[in-house]
């Protein structure tokens, strides 16, 4: 059984926006109260409030501020619980630290079991503290009952609401094929057989139309209806370069998946990437970490193995023929020739031959059986595997 998230978008009505617009200040309130409290008692006294001691400060605060009971308390106890993740997830390294939410940036409510109820047979939900069922725009089905749901605004006021539901979800048929894929900022994506996705560039295609949005925005009289206005319409702007480039990115790793059985990529440091001033803008445009996450949760779900190399192997020097290595190789040399078998090489074309090569000698073992272990860890299908290429 996986754990899955079904995403879909629901028109309130004016009295639903009401309470949602109560709802996103009391967690958002909340929220910002109890990382305040956490930052003072820490610089004090070097302590620090746990989950459990918030849920008690926010029974006191409920009493104290009527306002508070505009919204259920589950939404408020599932902030507290976003506060206590992101506080993890920095001190173990993966986020920054967090901050304090605003009004104007995305909105969201986490309801659990007791938050809502869901009919299964006529696919109404209600949230506490409403009295109608939400009116939402079905684009595809799902089975079981939520364990739990997200209401999401963004800035454009749209409205979105996710299911995250268990279901076992059926493999795909095993396909003969496997594929190395090399990522790139003149081709997005280049794979060992030749095959070049050119880059979109969403954001490039639009930057005179973002520019005069910008400079709209910035002549307007701060706290102005105008400036309210301006601000919207640049909010709405971005939100369409945004859902491009994740309908190409879905399009693309969907049909990666579906069509092959192993898929080996390179591991890309993309953070230690973005500080190269001259490539920065086009390394964050290309959505090279979101396109790598769908490839991988994809892959688990549908029973295919993602394979990531290390990011010390040099796919670009390696000569795909002889596998002979070439000592330095600027980033301007496209083409090149082998200096030992005199083999021209396309430099993107070769690294994901490479890629290929490697995840394949990686995982087989020396009849070309079974995916063997690497570094003590198995490969099967259905699982994602940092290899580490130790021999060249």
């Amino acid at each position: 059984m996986e754990e899955r998230a079904y995403k879909y978008r629901f028109y309130p009505t004016s009295s639903q926006v009401e309470q949602l617009a109560k709802t996103f200040g009391c967690v958002r309130w909340a929220y910002n109260q109890a990382f305040s409290e956490k930052q003072d008692l820490y610089k004090k006294t070097k302590e620090n409030l746990s989950y459990y001691d918030l849920c008690k400060k926010l029974t006191s605060w409920r009493a104290k501020y009527d306002w508070l009971k505009n919204c259920s308390s589950v939404a408020t106890q599932q902030s507290l619980k976003n506060l206590e993740k992101s506080y993890t997830n920095f001190l173990k390294g993966i986020t920054k630290f967090p901050k304090f939410k605003n009004k104007d940036s995305k909105q969201s409510i986490k309801y659990t079991k007791d938050g809502f109820s869901w009919n299964v047979k006529t696919k109404d939900l209600k949230l506490a503290k409403m009295k109608e069922p939400l009116k939402i725009k079905w684009s595809r089905h799902f089975e079981g009952k939520p364990s739990s749901i997200t209401v999401l605004k963004d800035c454009r006021n749209r409205y979105f609401i996710s299911f995250l539901v268990k279901e076992e979800i059926q493999k795909l048929p095993k396909a003969n094929k496997e594929i190395g894929i090399d990522l790139g900022l003149s081709s997005f994506l280049i794979t060992d057989k030749g095959e070049k996705i050119e880059h979109p560039k969403f954001l490039d295609r639009s930057l005179k139309k973002l520019k005069r949005r910008n400079q709209d925005l910035s002549r307007k009289k701060k706290g102005s209806s105008n400036r309210r206005k301006a601000k919207y319409k640049l909010a709405r702007f971005y939100g369409k370069i945004t859902d491009r480039r994740n309908d190409f990115l879905h399009k693309l790793s969907s049909r990666i998946v579906n069509e092959n059985q192993v898929i080996n990529s390179e591991t890309l440091k993309i953070k230690n990437m973005m500080k190269n001033r001259r490539l920065s803008k086009a390394i964050g445009q290309s959505g090279w970490g979101d396109f790598l996450r769908q490839l991988e949760y994809k892959s688990r779900w549908y029973g295919r193995t993602f394979t990531k190399i290390s990011q010390w192997y040099p796919s670009s020097k390696l000569c795909s023929n002889c596998n002979h290595k070439r000592e330095k190789l600027k980033l301007s040399t496209r083409t090149w020739k082998c200096e030992k078998c005199q083999v021209l090489h396309d430099r993107d074309i070769n690294a994901a031959k490479n890629i290929l090569a490697a995840g394949q000698a990686e995982r087989q073992n020396a009849c070309g059986g079974r995916i063997r272990p690497v570094d003590g860890i198995s490969v099967e299908a259905g699982t994602t595997q940092l290899l580490g290429i130790h021999h060249l």
